[in-house]
């Protein structure tokens, strides 16, 4: 079982050290110690049951606001505490990206503005006992795409240059749950009369 550099932290007060560790995981791991030389200092042990999960919801539909209920179940029967990761998927199960977080059996409410859109949209619930997983996929169900929205920033030039020109650089960005639009096609200058346009417009419309 390898472990990737642990990194430490002192407090200064009380003079008590705390530490971090990445443990590879590999199948057949009964336990974990943390030794001290040959001073086993402490040991975590896990049954040898990997959690089994079922998803009660969502059970298809569509969603362009508000918030998705997720349900499920989780269930280890050696009894071991469980830590719940709830993830989605966008296009059919190809790729996962985290969004909710939870312990045992349980309901989160994900907000739709969270989630890109999709017409082959999934959740799947991962339930873990520390050295062993199991995991359910929701039934697939459709997220509206979203409406960009604008952020503007003002990026002054130097203070003599505005009093000779009277004008203010700015740029912005625009955004929406599915991507990222350029921030380049967001540029101008505002002047005493009016606004004028600057550099390349943005890629999408």
């Amino acid at each position: 079982m390898g472990v990737l550099p642990v990194s430490t932290i002192t407090n200064r007060g009380s003079g008590a050290s705390f530490f971090a560790a990445t443990i590879l995981r590999q199948d057949g791991v009964a336990r974990i110690e943390l030794r001290h030389g040959d001073t086993v200092l402490d040991t975590y042990r896990a049954g040898g049951a990997a959690p089994v999960v079922s998803v009660g919801s969502p059970t298809g539909g569509s969603y362009s606001s508000g918030s998705i209920p997720v349900t499920w179940a989780a269930a280890d029967a050696d009894g071991d505490p469980l830590r719940i990761t709830i993830a989605y998927s966008a296009d059919g199960g190809a790729t996962w990206v985290p969004v909710a977080f939870s312990q045992g059996s349980g309901t989160v409410a994900v907000p739709v503005s969270q989630l890109a859109g999709s017409s082959n949209a999934r959740f799947q619930v991962t339930a873990s006992d520390g050295l062993h997983r199991g995991s359910a996929t929701s039934a697939a169900f459709t997220v509206a795409p979203s409406r960009p929205s604008r952020t503007l920033g003002s990026l002054p030039r130097a203070a003599a240059s505005q009093r000779a020109s009277r004008s203010t650089w700015w740029a912005g960005r625009v955004t929406t749950r599915d991507a990222l639009w350029p921030t380049p096609g967001c540029a101008g200058e505002a002047t005493a009369t009016g606004t004028s346009g600057r550099g390349p417009t943005g890629g999408r419309s």
